[in-house]
C-alpha cells in the first residue's frame, strides 16, 4: 500500500510539473512578442509607416501604413500587409522575405490644354501582390536600419477607362524601433 500511495504521489508531482513547464512555456512565448515600428522612405519619393508584429518566431505580420506623397497637384497613398520571415545572417544582421499584398490610390489633376484651360480629375486605383526580400542590421537592442525591394506585379483602373496590369520594382528604406 506504501509503494502505491508513493506511485500516485510520484505521478500527481510529475503531472503538476508537466502542466507548470507547459505554462511557463507559452507564458515565455507570449512575452517574447514583439512589436516594431517604422519609418519608410522609398526611391519614388514617397514615405510612410510600417508597423510589424511577431507571430511566431522569426515570423512577423507587417502592415504598410500610408506610401504618402503630396505636391501641388499630385497626391498618392498605398497600404499593405504581409508576412515577413527573418534569417540571421551574422552579428546585427537578418535577411528577410514574404509575400505581400498593396492597395493604392492616386488622385491628380492636370492640364488637359484645352481652350477653356481647365484643370481635369485623374484617379488611378491600384491592387497587386509581391515578394519582399531585404536586409536589417539591428544598431541596438531597441533600433534598426533596413533596405528592402519588393518586385510586384498588379492591375489599375485610371478613371473609368477599364484595367491595365503593371509591374514595379520600388526599393524601400526603413528606421525603426523595437518594442
Amino acid at each position: 500500500m506504501k509503494r502505491f500511495l508513493w506511485l500516485i504521489s510520484g505521478a500527481m508531482l510529475l503531472t503538476i510539473n508537466t502542466l507548470s513547464a507547459q505554462e511557463l512555456k507559452v507564458e515565455n512565448v507570449n512575452k517574447s512578442r514583439k512589436t516594431e515600428i517604422g519609418l519608410t522612405m522609398n526611391d519614388y519619393g514617397n514615405f510612410g509607416f510600417v508597423v510589424k508584429r511577431q507571430i511566431k518566431p522569426n515570423t512577423f505580420l507587417r502592415a504598410d501604413l500610408g506610401k504618402i506623397r503630396y505636391t501641388n497637384n499630385y497626391n498618392t497613398m498605398n497600404w499593405g500587409i504581409g508576412i515577413e520571415h527573418r534569417v540571421a545572417i551574422g552579428k546585427g544582421f537578418s535577411y528577410y522575405h514574404g509575400v505581400n499584398f498593396n492597395y493604392g490610390q492616386v488622385a491628380s489633376y492636370y492640364n488637359h490644354f484645352s481652350s477653356t484651360n481647365a484643370f481635369e480629375p485623374f484617379n488611378v486605383s491600384t491592387l497587386s501582390i509581391g515578394y519582399r526580400l531585404g536586409i536589417r542590421y539591428e544598431v541596438n537592442k531597441n533600433l534598426y536600419i533596413g533596405t528592402e525591394i519588393n518586385p510586384q506585379i498588379g492591375i489599375s483602373k485610371q478613371n473609368q477607362k477599364g484595367f491595365n496590369m503593371y509591374k514595379a520594382m520600388p526599393i524601400n528604406f526603413t528606421v525603426g524601433m523595437k518594442f
